[in-house]
């Protein structure tokens, strides 16, 4: 999890916690990032997911943000594919990624982003 959030987002059914989305917002961009997106897994295809995100890009339309952006592992093929549904396209990916080393492997992060204008 991040340490911190400038937006957090819940679904919620009948008081339940379905599941959550957190946003943060680098300086040096003017898109924002998904940086945490879970929703409980016997919730899953039943549109909180799809919720969390329609609500994190009507909040970054509203501070006139181009886009949101997220960082799946490459090998997270459900979240890829989830993401891919929703409009989001592949930037690129890098296969360093949680390495301290450039000549040691690390696991592949696939970049994708979401156009909001």
């Amino acid at each position: 999890l991040a340490t911190r959030a400038d937006a957090v987002f819940v679904a919620e059914d009948a008081d339940e916690l379905l599941g959550y989305l957190m946003i943060l917002l680098p300086r040096w961009t003017d898109a924002a990032e998904v940086s945490d997106l879970a929703v409980h897994r016997p919730a899953r295809r039943r549109g909180a997911g799809r919720a969390l995100i329609d609500g994190a890009a009507a909040w970054a339309r509203e501070r006139e943000l181009r886009a949101l952006w997220v960082e799946p592992q490459g090998d997270a093929g459900e979240a890829i594919e989830f993401y891919l549904r929703l409009g989001f396209r592949v930037a690129g990916f890098n296969d360093r990624w949680n390495s301290n080393r450039d000549d040691e492997d690390g696991r592949q992060t696939v970049y994708l982003y979401l156009e909001l204008s």
